[in-house]
């Protein structure tokens, strides 16, 4: 059968037949906006659903359907005198549901990236420099190592630096307590090559003469 018969076959049949028409009803229905339905119009002209004419009277039918009632005989036969108008959209949607589109195909993985060449170590001139590093890891761990040597030898002579340091401050602090002695037990005018002050004689009687 030709596409303008099985057209003309839907027109008769939305013209005559009761279940038709509640069927044809919901299924237009179904083709309107959310907002369409919300307001019974007809503003998007997309080319499914109601005309603007048709959308009040025919979504009010449709809503009764939809919540379970029959269409008295008076709406029914306004739902048959504007229903076949409707009948090439119907068809196309059967066709649809019948024959419904294939889906689209899944869009090919894209192709990996091709792995970076390895460069030239500056060192060891090595072709397996990882890629964003300077060096080769053999050189890199070595110079890494060369590195770590360096700051213990700094620290060692930080350390010796500070230890030396100590000492001489320790050894100026000693003279210094030297000379204060010194200056307090000779009295004015004694050589320093006195071995014992000349006033304390009396303490030491093993160097009387």
């Amino acid at each position: 059968m030709t596409k303008t018969a099985e057209i003309a076959e839907f027109r008769a049949a939305l013209a005559s037949n009761p279940a038709w028409a509640h069927r044809a009803l919901v299924v237009l229905h179904d083709q309107q906006t959310r907002d369409e339905q919300q307001t019974r119009t007809t503003e998007t002209h997309n080319g499914v659903g109601f005309t603007g004419i048709d959308a009040e009277i025919l979504s009010s039918f449709a809503e009764q359907v939809k919540r379970g009632r029959t269409l008295s005989p008076k709406q029914l036969a306004i739902a048959h005198r504007r229903l076949p108008k409707y009948a090439g959209q119907l068809w196309r949607l059967a066709q649809q549901r019948v024959h419904p589109a294939p889906a689209p195909a899944p869009a090919p993985a894209p192709a990996p990236a091709p792995a970076p060449a390895p460069r030239e170590c500056p060192q060891c001139e090595r072709r397996d420099c990882t890629p964003g590093e300077d060096l080769c890891a053999t050189c890199w761990g070595r110079n890494r190592r060369e590195e770590e040597l360096a700051q213990d030898f700094t620290q060692e002579d930080q350390t010796q630096a500070e230890i030396d340091a100590d000492n001489a401050a320790q050894d100026a602090r000693d003279d210094m307590d030297w000379w204060e002695f010194q200056t307090s037990c000779y009295p004015e005018g004694d050589t320093e090559g006195d071995m014992y002050p000349r006033d304390h004689e009396d303490q030491y009687p093993e160097f009387d003469e």
